[in-house]
């Protein structure tokens, strides 16, 4: 059976949320209030959340 376009993207967002809550959550503000687009920021994450991100990586990349 095949998925419907919906499926798939609440099968993608559940796999995608707890990456993008960790990334979120890990984010330390060193107090720099006029942060712009472009300055970098450090984030700090489990091995297994960085796993999550490479295997989701790898299959947003097959898919496209």
């Amino acid at each position: 059976m095949k998925n419907t376009p919906e499926q798939q993207l609440q099968f993608l967002a559940r796999d995608v949320l707890p990456l993008l809550t960790a990334v979120v959550d890990s984010f330390y503000d060193p107090g720099y209030p006029d942060m712009d687009e472009e300055q970098r920021i450090g984030v700090s994450l489990t091995l297994g959340d960085y796993r999550r991100a490479a295997r989701l990586k790898h299959e947003l990349e097959r898919m496209t």
